[in-house]
Parts: structure tokens; sequence; C-alpha cells
């Protein structure tokens, strides 16, 4: 949260109230950023604020073991449903930027829920070459200043298709228009549009098999260009889980042998890659496709777990 996001905060509090907020000088106290005051029934009523970026539950647990969220007000983006539901568990008052509220004291009971985001901007839907083609370039990053030719294999797209990304990504100012050597002039945002065009358009028509259940992930046998996704993705990311649901990305959807697991209940999802056998996938790539394919659960611990992957490896201001 920085100075220029304090007037949109002042906006979404209630006139009724009177808001005035003071910012304290950070070398003289370190540990508050500010103090609110507002007045209730003719009575100013005075909290400190910490401004804080919250993407996910870890942050809010972290923020609970500091002594200063008992006299204070976390003023943060937009926060999801499920973090709004954590904040009231975990006891913290908040003010976010779309005007959901809590504020609870010993005589204050104030929760203003449902405000929802103003889109910041209208995001250009991708069509699935275009994904195709620039999850190839998250890959291998050298990829982006290639022969087309050379593009077009590892992304396993036409020829046609490449001049159609990089027609995109002109028109939509991801790289410039004049430069020796294209780069991308900010990765995050287009990787977040990647992420929504992916969930949107691609990932629900890519081809699926079920197997059956191997006695261990491990012992599955992977061909070249093959990879593991979801939480079997988020175990090698993080080591913070057990998969239970497996996800792998293969080349052929015809399984080679491996020893099969007595549990009849659970299955082995295959899909089909789509990239080139000869992509190297990068360890960005690799984690933002695990986002993504966490993301399409719409499970909320493999949300948390997208978000720990996300504040690890990407860096994205937020996720879809």
């Amino acid at each position: 949260m920085t100075e220029l996001n304090l007037e949109n905060i002042l906006q979404v509090l209630p006139n009724e109230w009177q808001p005035h907020i003071k910012l304290f000088n950070k070398a003289e106290n370190p540990a508050i950023d500010g103090e609110l005051t507002i007045l209730l029934n003719q009575q100013p009523k005075h909290y400190f604020l910490e401004f804080k970026q919250i993407h996910r539950k870890e942050s809010l647990v972290h923020y609970t073991h500091t002594d200063l969220k008992k006299r204070c007000i976390l003023v943060c983006n937009a926060l999801s449903a499920y973090l709004r539901e954590i904040c009231i568990d975990l006891n913290v008052n908040y003010i976010d930027e779309s005007g959901n509220i809590r504020i609870v004291d010993d005589s204050t009971y104030i929760l203003i829920q449902g405000q929802k985001a103003v889109p910041s901007k209208t995001i250009a839907t991708m069509t699935t070459g275009i994904v195709k083609c620039l999850f190839a370039f998250f890959a291998e990053p050298a990829l982006l200043n290639a022969p087309y030719t050379l593009i077009a294999e590892r992304a396993d797209i036409s020829l046609g298709m490449v001049n159609k990304t990089m027609s995109f990504l002109l028109n939509n100012k991801h790289i410039a228009q004049q430069s020796t050597e294209r780069r991308f002039l900010d990765i995050q945002n287009l990787q977040y549009e990647w992420l929504i065009s992916y969930l949107q358009k691609v990932a629900l028509k890519i081809p699926a098999i079920t197997c059956p259940q191997p006695e261990h992930w491990e012992n599955v046998p992977l061909a070249k260009g093959d990879l593991w996704a979801g939480e079997v993705a988020a175990t090698q990311l993080t080591e913070y889980l057990i998969p239970q649901a497996l996800l792998l990305f293969a080349q052929n959807l015809r399984p080679e042998k491996y020893p099969i697991s007595k549990n009849q209940n659970s299955k082995l999802q295959m899909k089909k890659a789509f990239w080139g056998k000869e992509l190297n996938i990068s360890q960005n790539a690799f984690a933002l496709l695990t986002v993504a394919e966490l993301l399409l659960s719409k499970d909320g611990r493999n949300r948390e777990l997208a978000e720990m992957i996300n504040d690890k490896y990407l860096h994205l201001t937020k996720l879809p």
C-alpha cells in the first residue's frame, strides 16, 4: 500500500464519519503508518493504521502474531471473500480498497461486506495459439528473439500463429514498437493476463484421460516433454503437502506401465501437453502453469498454495 492509494481509501469510508487520516514518519514510527480519526455518534474515535498488501492467508496469520494488530486497522488491497472470512476468524480489523470494512472493539461493531473491486482495465483476450506461444516465451525467454521457425517448433504452433502473437504483443504494448531486441515491458502483468485467458479459454479444451492411481506419483515414468502439474507440481515447488489429486501433462496420452495402487478411489489425470517436446521449461513457467492448475481446481487449500507459489516465484500483484 502506498500514499498513492490513500485517496482511494478515504473515498470508500462513509462521509458521515468525517474521516481524516494522518500519516506518520516511518523513521519516527516504524511500527505504524498513520492514524485514522472518524466520528461515531458525534464522538471522535482514533485508530492506528498499517498499510499492507494481503494476497494469502499466511500474510494475515503473520500479521496477527504482532502486538500491533490489537490496536490497529489493516489498510490493504481489495480482499477476496475468503480472506475477509479469515480476518473475522483471526479478529483482524481492516479497510480494503473496495470499501469492505471491519472495525470491532469493546464499544464498536462495524462490518461492511460485499463491495467489489472496480476492474482497472479491459484485458485483451488471447486465443489458444497465443496462450501456447506465450507459454513458450515464458519457458525459454531467449525464444522472444529467436527465428519464427524455432518459436513455432518449441510452442507447437504454426508460423502464422507466431506472427499473430507478435502482433498481439505489439498492439497491447507488451513489447516495444521499435527495438533491436524484443523484451517484455511488464512480464508480471502479461502473466496475469495469460492466467485469465488460460483459465477461461484454454484449460477446459485440453484433451485429457483418466488412468489408475499409481502406488506413488514418482513411479510414473516421464517421457521427454512431460511435466507434472497441479498438486504434484506444488509439492515439487514447495514441499508443503502430500498431493491427493495427480495431474500430468504428457506428450503422448498413452501412459507407460507403472505400479498401480490398490486404492481405487483416486485417479491419475493425464492432459495433452500443449507445447513442443523440445521446449525447455523454466522454473518461472513451471510455477505459472502450477498456479493456473491449482486455481482451476476451485479448492481453497489449492488457492493458498497458488498464493504461496506466486509469492515465491512469480511475484504477481494479484491472482485471478
